[in-house]
C-alpha cells in the first residue's frame, strides 16, 4: 500500500466512523495495518494536521450541521462522543466561536471538509513564479 492509499483510506474511515466512540488513531492503524507512529506521521506530513484534530474538526462540523437542523444539543453531544453536555459546549465555542444554543438560531459555523486526498497529493494549486537575481555574496 503506498502513502496516498494510506491517507484516502485513513480519510475514509475517519468519515464513514465519526460517530463510532472508539475512533482514535489506534483504531485506524489497526484497520489499516500500520503503526500508529507511522499513520500519525504520514497523515500530519500530507495534511498538515494530526489525526485527533482533524477528527476533532470533522465531528464538530457536522455536530453544528444537525444543530441546525434542529436536534438538541444533549442529543448531539453524546452522538460525537463527548460525556457531557459542558464538555460538548465548550468544544463548541472554540471551534464555531458561538454556543450550540446560538447556532440554532442560524448563525454562520466554522466548517472543516472532508479532505479530497487527490488535489492534495496532484497539487493542482496555480503558483506565481518571480524569479529574482541578486549580486554575488563575496
Amino acid at each position: 500500500m503506498n502513502i496516498y492509499n494510506i491517507i484516502e483510506k485513513t480519510v475514509e474511515l475517519i468519515e464513514n466512523n465519526l460517530c463510532n466512540q472508539d475512533l482514535n488513531i489506534l483504531f485506524l492503524s489497526s484497520r489499516l495495518f500500520i503503526s500508529p507512529y507511522y499513520l500519525q506521521r504520514i497523515f500530519y506530513s500530507f495534511i498538515g494536521k494530526t489525526i485527533g484534530t482533524y477528527i476533532r474538526g470533522r465531528r464538530l462540523t457536522e455536530a453544528g450541521t444537525d444543530i441546525k437542523k434542529g436536534e438538541k444539543v444533549l442529543e448531539v453531544a453524546i452522538k460525537y462522543g463527548y460525556e457531557s453536555q459542558e464538555s460538548f459546549t465548550r468544544a463548541f465555542k472554540k471551534f464555531h466561536k458561538v454556543n450550540p444554543g446560538v447556532a440554532k438560531k442560524g448563525n454562520i459555523l466554522s466548517c472543516l471538509p472532508r479532505i479530497d486526498v487527490k488535489n492534495i497529493i496532484k497539487g493542482e494549486i496555480n503558483m506565481d513564479i518571480k524569479i529574482e537575481t541578486e549580486k554575488e555574496f563575496c
